[in-house]
């Protein structure tokens, strides 16, 4: 009887913390209704405490069972970053209306992105707007070729949005990218947006939606 309601009790136990969704801040969260303490610890690991009372006799005290699981930091941002662009550097195909845009109102279009990236709604970022254009400007005027406004938001639009995304990638790579395919860079990132429900909107086109093909 003593091991078949320890077992019942354990299951019943897991089963109601299943059902709960505990918090995990920084240091440590508790959950009160069933006595669940979760902790991480500064090497990473996440240690799950759960008070097991099965109300048997005092030959059978409750217990504490701990479960240690390795997690990484949580300002880890490589880690599980194996995921793939939802479409091409290229495949500007699969959505003109944000090619176009990304084109003809380059530095409207990208100030949408870092306004969704950084403070999570669509609509221009003005500041970031006039500011990466007046660096375009300014640049063949101090014999700089380069469109030094327009690099240096794509760059951080597309670092933004790897992170975001858990996309495989790394900083050289993204400002090689850009460097040599700034306007193909962009409209990829607004389609990488709007594949994950983030739209940022165009300037021409509105809303502007898109929705990958189901392979």
């Amino acid at each position: 009887m003593g091991a078949a309601d320890n077992s019942q009790s354990a299951d019943r136990g897991a089963s109601e913390l299943r059902h709960r969704q505990l918090p995990v801040v920084a240091a440590h969260a508790m959950d009160e209704a069933t006595g669940a303490h979760v902790a991480r610890d500064a090497d990473g690991m996440i240690r799950l405490s759960l008070t097991i009372d099965p109300s048997l006799p005092a030959t059978a005290p409750p217990h504490t069972t701990t479960v240690e699981i390795a997690a990484p930091p949580a300002n880890d941002t490589s880690a599980g970053s194996d995921r793939q662009w939802t479409t091409g550097l290229h495949q500007f195909y699969r959505h003109p209306k944000s090619c176009i845009d990304a084109v003809l109102c380059y530095h409207c279009h990208a100030s949408r992105q870092y306004n969704m990236l950084e403070h999570g709604r669509p609509g221009m970022h003005w500041p970031m707007c006039m500011a990466s254009t007046a660096a375009d400007v300014a640049a063949p005027l101090m014999d700089v070729n380069c469109l030094c406004g327009s690099f240096f938001v794509t760059v951080l639009n597309r670092r933004r949005v790897r992170e975001k995304y858990r996309i495989a990638g790394s900083d050289l790579n993204d400002a090689v990218t850009v460097l040599f395919c700034h306007y193909c860079a962009n409209a990829q990132h607004y389609r990488e947006l709007a594949a994950h429900g983030d739209t940022p909107g165009t300037v021409l086109f509105g809303a502007a939606p898109f929705v990958p093909a189901v392979n």
